[in-house]
């Protein structure tokens, strides 16, 4: 559970700034939007989320969060593997002796 929660948690960070980075990202919140005809026409200002940006987010952290995740679950068989190794390594040497 422990590295499922932080797998995901790594995952959002992972996504908020690749998505913020490579997808030129400014803030999602706020259009300005000129309905009058001449340059001096007042913006209407409409507040929006962006949902490129929270699409993108969201793939990128659903992708972030299985890398993040199979990478610890390698390294902690990789780990499991080389205590295993050494230790029937150690027991080997002690029947020989």
């Amino acid at each position: 559970m422990k590295k499922v929660s932080i797998s995901l948690i790594a995952g959002i960070l992972l996504g908020i700034i690749v998505t913020a980075l490579f997808f030129d990202y400014e803030t999602p919140w706020t259009t300005y939007t000129y309905s009058g005809t001449d340059s001096l026409s007042e913006p209407t200002i409409t507040k929006a989320i962006d949902i490129d940006f929270l699409f993108y987010m969201t793939i990128f952290s659903l992708v972030g969060a299985i890398l993040v995740y199979l990478v610890w679950t390698y390294a902690e068989n990789k780990r499991h593997e080389k205590f295993l190794a050494e230790y029937h390594k150690g027991k080997e040497s002690r029947r020989n002796q």
